[in-house]
């Protein structure tokens, strides 16, 4: 059992730079690591720490998954995750092992304009607005402090593993069930429909969303604010990926997997064979139906990876030629519930640019599209909703993680009773197979969530030894 203290205070590494590395396909390797993102990475320096032969297998022609800085573009947009928690202790940890620069970051000063019902106005404006159709208590609360409000209703959750208390699971509830039973009323069940990963109030489990509100305040426990990487946060993936001894292959699909009593044999695309006495497999639950693996999954432990749902959005980046808000006089960001659900105005050590964000039925209306027909439609829609952008913002960069071939979304979640049927049973190694990813992450979601599925996965395997 892998104390708590381990997990959220493990540390890791220091090690010797090396480039993309092969080397040959008779070799047996200790480890084989699936995915170079920051779970697969993060596995690799513990593991070379403990003296392990290892091979990173990654997909992609790079290192990072979802962790992705444009750098090739205009203001380096985010285009993944980026941004750092104060009690990030393992990407803090690796930062500072790295000797990679940060910089302290207040996201939580934007101001924003709201679009409610094709009306504009500043959120200050918001409780006094006609339109505002909620109860006295409510009304002086903008939209995105909705689901805040109401989560607060009822925490249970004493610590950062206690949603998978059988206790907790009478809260597996769909967000609509259980907004519904606290009153929310029609204007704020569409209201809050914005604020859900998956903009489907019935397709989001409540329990899930209190574990996130949980993780969120121990991150976020204090005043510090978040920080930034400067130069990019994807210089954190390439760094880790240039102090790992073993050998590193981008470009390599693995379709199959098959274990034995000894060692794991690994097929990629090409047909090449890699043996290794341990396999951790940080592959997206969204992908995982692409990896034949034998002997089987269980039943139970397949239909809890198949029924992940992730969120599905599209990000499109605009440079700012002429600050828009000066001229309309609001906020320099946007809170929608059209189209555009958000426009983040980002002012970063790295660059400025407008971050927006196409989601639920929008995003699937898009999917097919080619990047200039997205970008074209945003800055129509944009217009739309605030005239003082017309010819001030110029497009820079498109991102659909929902199209991207190795996960087909964001992030990972948990829909209504997902978590009271399948509890963590996806975390379950099988065989000389382990599982990590931000999606089998217990305590902390995201970028911290995955480095904490690696060091299970590795205490997993230095068990087995």
């Amino acid at each position: 059992m892998i104390s708590r203290r381990k997990l959220i205070y493990g540390s890791l590494i220091a090690s010797l730079p090396l480039n993309t590395r092969k080397s040959s396909a008779s070799k047996v390797y200790d480890v084989a690591i699936i995915g170079a993102g920051l779970s697969g990475l993060h596995a690799a320096t513990i593991l070379e720490k403990q003296g392990m032969k290892l091979v990173v297998l990654e997909a992609r022609n790079r290192v990072g998954g979802r962790v992705l800085t444009l750098n090739n573009k205009e203001e380096m947009p985010e285009s993944g995750g980026f941004e750092i928690g104060p009690k990030y202790a393992r990407i803090l940890d690796q930062i500072n092992n790295l000797g990679i620069k940060i910089t302290p970051w207040q996201s939580n000063k934007i101001k924003f304009m709201l679009n409610i019902q094709g009306r504009s106005m500043n959120a200050d404006d918001w409780s006094k607005s006609d339109i505002n159709q909620q109860p006295k208590n409510l009304r002086s609360l903008p939209p995105y402090a909705l689901k805040s409000m109401f989560m607060k209703k009822t925490q249970p959750l004493e610590e950062l593993d206690s949603w998978l208390e059988k206790s907790n699971f009478d809260r597996d509830i769909s967000l609509y069930e259980f907004y519904t039973k606290n009153n929310a009323n029609r204007q704020a069940l569409r209201l809050l429909r914005h604020s859900a990963q998956a903009e489907n109030l019935h397709n989001e489990s409540l329990l899930w969303n209190l574990k996130k509100a949980r993780s969120a305040k121990f991150e976020m426990s204090g005043n510090n604010p978040m920080s930034l990487v400067v130069g990019g946060m994807s210089t954190l993936p390439k760094k880790m990926s240039q102090i790992i001894k073993g050998d590193l292959r981008l470009n390599t699909i693995i379709n199959h997997i098959s274990s034995n009593k000894n060692y794991v044999e690994l097929k990629t695309s090409t047909n090449d064979t890699i043996k290794a006495k341990f396999v951790i497999c940080t592959v997206p639950a969204s992908t995982m139906s692409d990896i034949n693996i034998e002997p089987a999954l269980p039943k139970k432990q397949s239909e809890a990876i198949k029924s992940i749902p992730y969120g599905q959005s599209t990000s499109i980046f605009l440079s700012v030629k002429e600050p828009f808000w000066e001229i309309d006089g609001m906020g320099s960001s946007i809170w929608s519930d059209s189209t555009i659900s958000r426009a983040f105005n980002w002012s970063t050590p790295n660059g400025k640019y407008i971050w927006i964000y196409l989601s639920g039925s929008t995003n699937y209306a898009i999917r097919s599209w080619d990047n200039k027909d997205i970008m074209s439609y945003t800055l129509r829609e944009l217009e739309a909703i605030r005239p003082s952008t017309k010819n001030r913002v110029e497009p820079i960069a498109v991102k659909n993680w929902s199209k991207d071939p190795f996960v087909y979304g964001t992030f990972a979640f948990r829909g209504p009773g997902q978590i009271r049927k399948y509890g963590d049973v996806i975390n379950n190694s099988h065989h000389r197979i382990h599982f990590a990813g931000e999606h089998t992450a217990i305590l902390q979601a995201g970028m911290e969530g995955a480095m904490e599925s690696a060091e299970r996965a590795v205490f997993e395997i230095l068990d087995r030894i």
